[in-house]
Parts: structure tokens; sequence; C-alpha cells
């Protein structure tokens, strides 16, 4: 029973120790690498993001072998998603080609330039996973310098397309790296110019909006017309009003009747008879033809 104890008493150390390894332990759910040769510099920006697994306790310690020539970290942003990620507070030290990182978060984002092989119109870069890690799913894209031709990339990749920058982008997400092995991707390509790709940008405009500039533009074209026409017609209303109110404003001169003359004609008279004997007189006669008696 005496020995028992002793073996015991190690075997509990060595479960204790067993247990803090395996929660210090790194292991991603995923990784994807993208390579951006010659974007905005004549240097290879590579851009790291990378889940760790829910089996790691957080915060976790990691280790990142990087290329000796890389002496400088452009970005190290850490977060609960992609979308969310943030450089403030973010602890790590670059050294003898060694990042390390304490991440408070899951999700990992890492930025840095590395330098590209020239010899002349040639181009060449090695990009190496140290395999230190274990990682459920990696993936690896490589953007294409703009004005850059016979592209050769191995392994091959999966899959070939422009994005809305007008990039070539070869991407493979079904790559295989084991735990403890590098893995090596060689890119190959030829190059007439040393301008950044950003040089050649151009800037893409919505299906949207070169519709409202068109719109827009056959508008200003018919303005003259439009403006031309409200003129007109103004000046026609306001000459319309002008005659109108010039011709209502005149007095109305009244036409002059003849005066009725109330005589009787002497052609119209009507005959006068005798009061005396019924005669009848001529028109002019003062005294009956007859009888002689005066008429009226």
């Amino acid at each position: 029973m005496k020995k028992l104890i002793p073996i015991l008493l190690i075997m509990l150390v060595i479960g204790m120790f067993s247990n803090v390894a395996a929660q210090e332990a790194v292991e991603f759910e995923t990784v994807s690498v993208s390579s951006w040769p010659e974007y905005d510099n004549q240097q290879n920006l590579i851009i790291y993001q990378m889940q760790l697994s829910q089996r790691v306790s957080l915060p976790a310690k990691i280790e990142l072998d990087l290329p000796a020539s890389v002496t400088n970290i452009w970005t190290i942003a850490i977060g609960d998603s992609f979308d969310t990620v943030a450089d403030a507070g973010v602890v790590y030290e670059l050294k003898d080609g060694k990042l390390t990182l304490t991440a408070e978060g899951r999700y990992i984002q890492i930025e840095y330039y590395d330098q590209i092989k020239k010899t002349g119109a040639d181009r060449s870069y090695q990009y190496v996973w140290p395999g230190k890690y274990p990682v459920n799913n990696f993936s690896f894209e490589l953007r294409q310098p703009l004005r850059s031709t016979n592209v050769q990339i191995e392994p091959a990749m999966a899959s070939t397309l422009m994005d809305n920058e007008g990039f070539i982008v070869s991407s493979n997400s079904s790559l295989k790296v084991k735990t403890g092995v590098p893995t090596t991707i060689s890119i190959q390509y030829q190059r007439d110019t040393d301008e950044p790709s950003i040089s050649f940008m151009q800037v893409q405009t919505s299906p949207t909006a070169v519709a409202q500039a068109d719109s827009q533009t056959q508008w200003l074209d018919f303005l003259p017309w439009v403006i031309g026409g409200v003129g007109f017609i103004f000046l026609v209303v306001a000459a319309v009003i002008f005659f109108t109110s010039n011709t209502s404003g005149k007095p109305k001169t009244k036409q002059r009747t003849k005066p009725i003359d109330h005589q009787p004609s002497i052609t119209g008279a009507m005959p006068t008879h005798c009061p005396q004997c019924g005669k009848r007189a001529n028109p002019g006669d003062k005294f009956c033809r007859v009888c002689g008696e005066k008429l009226k």
C-alpha cells in the first residue's frame, strides 16, 4: 500500500500537467491566407484570417513563424468575428522571424508585407505555412497583379474568377496541411512594369449610378429647350394681357341716332271729311268744296 501512494501521486501530477497542456494547446478551425503581390507597392501583401477552435481556452498564446525578411507587422486585429476585429489593445512581439501574440478573441487577422524575387520581368514568391498547429480547414488565394501574364501556382488552384475591382483571383479551399509539416505554395508570373496594381485600377460604377448619370445628362441636354419654351409662353401670355388691358381701357363711342320726327308728313296725312255735309276733302283744303264749311 505504501508503494502505491508515490505512484498515485506521480500519476496525479502527470494528469495535472496534461490538463494544463491540453488547455494551452492551440488549434485552428480555419486558416485563410491571401497573397496580393504588387498591390499597393512592390512587395507582396500577405493577409491571414484565422479562427481558433472552440476547444481553445482564451486568452490564447500563439507563436507564428514568419519569413526572416519580414521586419514589421502592418496589422494585427482580434475580435469575436472577422467583421468586428480591432487592433486596439492587441499585445504582440516580432523577433527573429517569430511572431508572438495573445489572442483575447477567437478571430484573428494579420497583415504584413514580404519581399518578391524579381529578375527583369520575371517574378517569383514562395509562401510557407509552418504547420506548427493543427488546422481543420486551410485555404489559399492569389490575387494576381494587374498587367501580369503567365501566372503559375503550385499546387494548382481549384477555381479562378474576376472580382469587382478587375483582379483575377485564383483560390483553393481544400488544401491539406499536416501538423508539424510545412506547406509551401510557389507563385511565378511575369510583369512589364514596377508600378503597383492600384495605379491601373479603374473606378467601378454601379448600373444604377450610370443610369442616373445618363438621365441627368439627358435632362441637361433638354434644359435649354425647356427654358426657351417657358420664356416663349411667358411672352405670349404677357402680350395677350397687354393688348387685352389696352382694349378694355378705351371708352366706348356711343352711336348717335337720328331723332324721330313727330311732325306728320304732308304726303302722308290722312284725308279729312266735312263736318257739315260729309264731303271728302282733298289734302290741303281748308274749306269744304261743296258747302263751304270750314274744315277742322
